[in-house]
Order: C-alpha cells, then structure tokens, then sequence
C-alpha cells in the first residue's frame, strides 16, 4: 500500500523497508478518528488535536507515529537455543504415551466447540521412532459428520509439565480431509489449579493456540484467546485473534512442518518451518495489541487493538505472562467444519517431537520448565 493512503480499521499494509527518504504525516492534519496510515513500518493514528492554536482549523491530526513489531529473520529450525527440554517418548509402536508428560483429557464432552468425538487413550499412542499418532476414526453413522460417531484424542501437559515463556515447538503431519479440527496448542496454568487459590474459567486463563487447521482444514491459522476486560467473554465475541500462514491446505497435510513460537514478555511470535511469519505485540500502558502478519515474501499487514481502536473487542487484557500447559488434539466438527459426508472416515495426525529451547532477547534468556 502507498505510503500515505488513508486506511480505516486500523489495518495498514506495508512492503519491507525502512522509512528512509519517506515524509512523516506527524502533526499534520487528518479527518477520520483513530484511522491509521502507515510509512515504511511506523504507523501514524488520527488522533483530537490539543494544541490550543491550532485545534479550531484543524480539530484532528495525526500523532508522532508508533513503531510497529518487526519479525526477526533468524531460522530457529536451524538455530534454536539452547535445548531445556523434550518430550521422550521411547517405547514401541503402539506403546502407551509417556504418562510423566502426558494425560488424556476423556470424554464425549464436545469441549465447548461442538466436536463430536469420543476422546479415549486407544486412540494415540508412540510411533517406535520418538514420536506418536492420534488415530481419528468414525465407528458409526458415518455417511453424515453431525449424527456421526468417532474416536479422537485431545492429550495435555497438564499438572505435569508447565513452560513459561522461550521456544516451543512441535514437529507435526497434519491430518488430511475436511472434518478434521487438528491442533497444538497451550492454556494457561490458572485453568486447573495445582494451588489452593480458585481456577480461572477459559477464556481469561489464556489459549495460544500455536497450529491450527480451520476452514475445514483448508488453512493453517495461530489464534490467541483472552477475555475482554472486566467480562468473561473472549476476544471478538468468540473468535479471537487469528492470524493465517501463507501454508496452504494441501502442503498443511501434504508432509511435516515445524510449528512454534518465541514467547517472551508481551511478545508472542508464531514460527512455520523455523520462520517467523506472525507476531502478537501488547502494551501494558495502552491495554492496545499490535500485530504483525506476513502477507507475501516481503509484504506484511500491521493492525492495532483494543481500548481507543476501532477494534475494542480484541485486546484489553493479557494474561500470557503465566505458565501453560501444552495440549494436541483431532477434534472431529465443530465450529470449524462443514456438515456432510467425512471422506475417509479415519485419519492420522503424526508428531514427530516436541522440543522447549532457551530464546534470548538482547541478553536475557527466557524459558522456564516446571515438572510437577
């Protein structure tokens, strides 16, 4: 987008570059409240004017600009940090899951979302090569996905391994065909607590959720969660904040990938295959979020949300600055999937490890891993 357009919802695209021999907007006059544009990577928002001389004629302008989040441009596949943990799973195919790291959470329960299948431990179990497979498979009704009957898995770290902030990531092989909902993903700890202090319901104690297929798995999406403040309603009504990768349905379930994320502070930033392509920026003074979404090889989408933006529904809060717990799962329907005819009726989704590294920011190290 050309440096200087008028962009309404707060959301500016922009080309990679500096801003070198670009004219600042600052301080000149602008004519729609809280619309943003953007030059080189420094969005610049309308805002009241208060100077005294000047407010009359000009009643808005444009403020000194706020330098939006850039994506680091290391390849973590190739250069992780240091290595804090991994999850060991040594048995043979077949096996059991390690139960120091993992539990099922069972049940035909429909976790809120409305999927349809029966979590039980026969449905994952270790590959013999470190890793392991959920086997979704439909057992009954199977020419139509609401009345359908089936058997999934939805696994958790929960009560024994917690990770509060650094690199975390999973080798995965996404299950193909629509009624798939696959998933990595983290809560936070607050959501059972291992403490006598009360449990913090979904969505205030935070979803991350690293990899997700949505859209009837036909795109590979990251999704934050997090209530709006002072309510116990999440982010958007219910959707929070998703971001797409440029991975398409087909290379999703075509063969691996590596999903992950750098956590630290106020900073999440989502990795495909090593790369950073996505990030989640938050302010505590402004309660706003900023976002940065790789578009295209070099183009990216900034947006900004939450109190004083266009977008007041998302952002406002964060409680990202807590342990979580990991989980992965094949939900079958839901909220993401059409109705109709599952073809196959069986799937498997493959994780070959997951791994926790150190990340460092200029010189503090972040990752802390908590066995329980």
């Amino acid at each position: 987008m050309l440096a200087g357009a008028l962009v309404v919802a707060s959301s500016v695209v922009a080309m990679a570059g500096g801003n070198a021999g670009a004219s600042t907007p600052a301080g000149k006059q602008c004519y729609a409240l809280n619309s943003s544009v953007l030059v080189g990577s420094i969005t610049y928002t309308c805002i009241a004017n208060t100077n005294a001389k000047t407010k009359k004629s000009q009643p808005y302008v444009y403020d000194k600009g706020t330098q939006m989040p850039t994506l680091p441009t290391t390849n973590f596949d190739l250069h992780p940090g240091a290595l804090i943990w991994s999850d060991s799973e040594s048995g043979t195919s077949g096996a059991p899951l390690n139960s120091n790291v993992w539990s099922v959470q069972g049940g035909k329960t429909g976790f809120g979302t409305g999927e349809v299948e029966l979590s039980t431990s026969s449905a994952v179990a270790q590959d013999g090569t470190g890793g392991f497979a959920i086997s979704a498979k439909c057992t009954s009704n199977c020419s139509n996905l609401a009345t359908s009957n089936w058997t999934s898995a939805r696994i958790w770290t929960n009560g024994k391994v917690n990770f509060q902030y650094g690199e975390i990531e999973a080798k995965i092989w996404m299950p193909s065909g629509s009624f798939n909902w696959p998933a990595f993903w983290m809560m936070g700890q607050s959501y059972t607590s291992l403490t006598s202090a009360p449990s913090v319901p979904w969505p205030n104690c935070g979803e991350i959720d690293i990899a997700e297929g949505l859209n009837n798995n036909s795109t590979e999406s990251s999704t934050i969660h997090s209530n709006q403040p002072d309510t116990n309603t999440d982010w958007g009504g219910g959707s929070g904040l998703t971001q797409r990768s440029l991975l398409t349905g087909a290379q999703m379930t075509g063969g691996w990938h590596t999903y992950g994320i750098l956590w630290s502070p106020n900073s999440i930033i989502f990795l495909l295959d090593g790369v950073a392509w996505a990030s989640d920026t938050y302010t505590p003074a402004t309660r706003q979020l900023m976002t940065t979404t790789r578009t295209g090889t070099n183009s990216y989408e900034y947006k900004t949300y939450g109190p004083g933006t266009v977008n007041p529904t998302l952002g406002g809060s964060w409680p990202f600055n807590q342990p979580f717990f990991i989980l992965v799962n094949d939900a079958i329907g839901g909220v993401s999937q059409l109705t109709g005819t599952p073809t196959p009726a069986s799937a498997t989704m493959k994780v070959a490890s997951v791994k926790y590294y150190q990340y460092t920011v200029g010189n503090t190290h972040y990752g802390t891993l908590t066995l329980h």
